[in-house]
């Protein structure tokens, strides 16, 4: 769950939670570049849990990256994942994406297997483990550039094209 990986991340901390992720929980984050300015970056969780499917497209506007997360021992969240990158792409069609597989400590044989999604979807993949910090920094600082790298040079600014045309006067003024 990603609640936990945000944790791991933005903490270093883990700690067991028995409830599920809440439908949004936002968190602001003071990320150092290498040529060391700073950025702050807003890091959305949004809950995978079906009673919220309706709210989600509200939270992929101007989003920069994603990250499509997965439990490795639970195989309804690996099949899940299609749906939810389709939903994702039908609002962020360039929008970068990064598949991630967590919870590996539970049992190892899950960084043994072949996850052909990775490959379907053609996005970067990781395994992680929340609960022992397994390439949890590694994820976000990749989300972090990518997606700094997608602010700065969208392949598609749906937003930035609207926003062009009705700053055209000359449409206004005829």
């Amino acid at each position: 769950n990603k609640y936990r990986l945000l944790d791991r991340f933005l903490l270093d901390n883990y700690e067991e939670i028995t409830n599920s992720t809440h439908a949004l929980i936002i968190y602001k984050y003071k990320y150092k570049q290498n040529d060391g300015t700073e950025l702050m970056v807003d890091i959305w969780d949004t809950a995978g849990q079906e009673v919220f499917d309706t709210m989600h497209p509200a939270y992929y506007f101007e989003a920069n990256a994603a990250l499509l997360v997965f439990d490795t021992t639970r195989k309804i969240t690996y099949k899940n994942c299609m749906k939810w990158y389709n939903e994702f792409r039908g609002h962020c069609p360039t929008t970068p994406c990064i598949l991630v597989g967590n919870k590996i400590d539970i049992d190892k044989r899950t960084t043994q297997r072949k996850y052909a999604l990775a490959e379907k979807l053609n996005c970067p993949f990781y395994l992680v483990s929340a609960a022992d910090g397994t390439n949890v920094v590694r994820i976000f600082e990749e989300l972090i550039k990518i997606g700094v790298n997608h602010k700065k040079n969208p392949k598609n600014n749906y937003y930035e094209k609207i926003m062009d045309i009705l700053d055209d006067d000359d449409l206004f003024n005829n």
